[in-house]
């Protein structure tokens, strides 16, 4: 009901369009810087594998918007792609051996890894692993059925419980793994040349 807005006027009539970047493309752009700055502090990248950019995009979009399972669905993909690959004996290359085989006997998964490898770096890595331990626990959703306790940890990303507008949360959580995708990516040493 409202007029047009800026950004179809200049995507539609001025043939300009707006400049924004979707959360998926930020994503995927930082999951690429991820794994070349890896490659070249260490030899080698970060995650095991990655999908092509083709069913990258099939399958990580903010348009899983009918339900709190579909949101689920979304974060079982991203764990898949994000999490899964992450390179344990990588991480533990990079531990003093005494913080490496304490990790070991513990059995941390990756993100706790990940986490551990940053706080190494005088980061905060719980911090910057939030949204990716957020996306780990709704991977769950469409396994069990207590859905309403799931939904606590949309909290994770700052999202109420309660939330029903599911393309937003979406939206949310995809921009939220992007930037911890990112913040991993700077936390890479560079390699000075010379």
């Amino acid at each position: 009901d409202g007029g047009l807005s800026e950004e179809l006027h200049m995507s539609q009539n001025l043939a300009r369009p707006a400049n924004t970047a979707a959360p998926e493309s930020i994503l995927w752009h930082n999951l690429q810087l991820l794994q070349k700055r890896t490659a070249l502090a260490y030899g080698q990248p970060l995650l095991q594998q990655m999908p092509h950019d083709s069913e990258f995009f099939c399958l990580i979009h903010r348009f899983y918007c009918d339900s709190f399972e579909d949101v689920c669905e979304l974060c079982k993909e991203l764990h898949r792609i994000v999490c899964e690959p992450i390179d344990i004996g990588l991480l533990n290359s990079k531990l003093d051996p005494a913080n490496a085989e304490a990790a070991n006997k513990q059995k941390l998964r990756q993100i706790k890894r990940l986490a551990l490898w940053l706080d190494t770096l005088k980061l905060d890595g719980r911090r910057i692993t939030q949204a990716l331990a957020g996306v780990a626990d709704l991977r769950q959703g469409d396994a069990h059925t207590k859905s309403s306790e799931l939904q606590e940890s949309l909290k994770l990303f700052g999202v109420p419980p309660n939330c029903t507008d599911y393309q937003q949360v979406c939206c949310e959580i995809i921009g939220q793994v992007a930037n911890s995708i990112g913040a991993v990516s700077d936390a890479v040493p560079v390699k000075s040349g010379g």
